[in-house]
């Protein structure tokens, strides 16, 4: 049975919580009271920690309250593979909007184009890759009002530059990872991508839900809860966001990635997949892929096994 542990530790920044998952039954070089196993520190987990310390880098101080931005405040965008990006790529181009604010796919290696042989080298011939980042770390979202879109401003974003690079709907998909994963899937089902593939995405955003459904404490909890407080936006869960997008059709298809040594994640996963087959009344259109060897970051997992090219590849391309 594994347990989860919430630690805080000097050199973290104030509130980031890291992970550390304890393990009876396996040996590990640190221990803690009672033989207890803590898991080794890991490369991601610095990824998430500075992530988190970037959103908590927006306060001026402790006393003053977090604003959520507004419009397409803070969005920043870059296009790889497709020379310049002045103009269309054409009917037969592949394009992946990725919902990224760390380079968590390694852009440059994994998407670039770059003189490599076999699968991978045909994914960067193939792939147009078109990088959103959100500098306010809001998790894309932007204030909205009355029952106006949070996710308004980046979904036109998007939209704009599908039409201004003449991708046709059924050659064009989203990818991300984390909070990327879940603007991944919102963006997508807006503008009905052909493909959606979300590594580990969080299914529900709002703290009080989270409590509610039982999901284990994550070190993104106090970001949630800032955007609680600042009570600009509606915080949908992704049950919310299908089921009034529906019914989808077979031309999008919902891919979520999770790793088998997250069990947080998967019962988050397994949460959202029975309440949004009870809300549909039907098998929802949403596959589970799980992948051994694997914690929360399992694009930075696939990648140390040189998995993660051709994963990409056979999800986004050859399929």
């Amino acid at each position: 049975e594994i347990f989860l542990v919430q630690l805080h530790i000097a050199s973290f920044p104030p509130l980031v919580v890291p992970r550390l998952f304890i393990d009876p039954a396996m040996a590990s070089e640190k221990t803690c009271v009672g033989s207890c196993r803590l898991s080794e520190r890991q490369p991601w987990q610095d990824d998430e920690a500075h992530m988190s310390a970037e959103f908590f880098s927006l306060f001026d101080d402790l006393d003053a309250q977090w604003k959520f931005p507004e419009g397409g405040e803070g969005f920043e965008t870059r296009l790889l593979g497709a020379g310049d990006g002045s103009s269309t790529l054409g009917r037969d181009a592949n394009l992946v909007v990725v919902f990224s604010s760390a380079d968590h796919f390694e852009f440059g290696k994994t998407f670039g184009k770059i003189s490599t042989t076999g699968t991978a080298g045909q994914m960067q011939e193939q792939m147009t890759v078109l990088q959103v980042k959100d500098t306010k770390q809001s998790w894309y979202l932007r204030a909205s009002k009355l029952d106006a879109d949070p996710f308004g401003p980046v979904i036109s974003l998007v939209s704009q530059e599908l039409q201004r690079l003449g991708v046709p709907a059924t050659r064009w998909a989203t990818l991300g990872f984390c909070c990327g994963g879940y603007a991944a899937v919102r963006v997508g089902i807006a503008l009905r991508a052909a493909r959606i593939v979300a590594f580990s995405p969080q299914m529900y955003i709002h703290l009080d839900e989270r409590r509610k459904k039982q999901l284990a404490p994550a070190y993104f909890d106090s970001t949630l809860e800032s955007f609680q407080r600042a009570d600009a936006c509606p915080l949908d869960s992704l049950v919310r966001v299908l089921s009034r997008a529906a019914p989808l059709g077979e031309a999008t298809r919902v891919e979520l990635h999770l790793g088998e040594d997250a069990p947080e994640d998967l019962h988050e996963a397994r949460t959202f997949v029975e309440e949004l087959s009870d809300a549909l009344g039907s098998r929802p259109p949403v596959s589970v892929h799980m992948h051994p060897g694997c914690g929360h970051a399992v694009p930075y997992f696939l990648r140390q096994e040189g998995k993660l090219e051709d994963l990409l590849y056979s999800r986004l391309i050859a399929s």
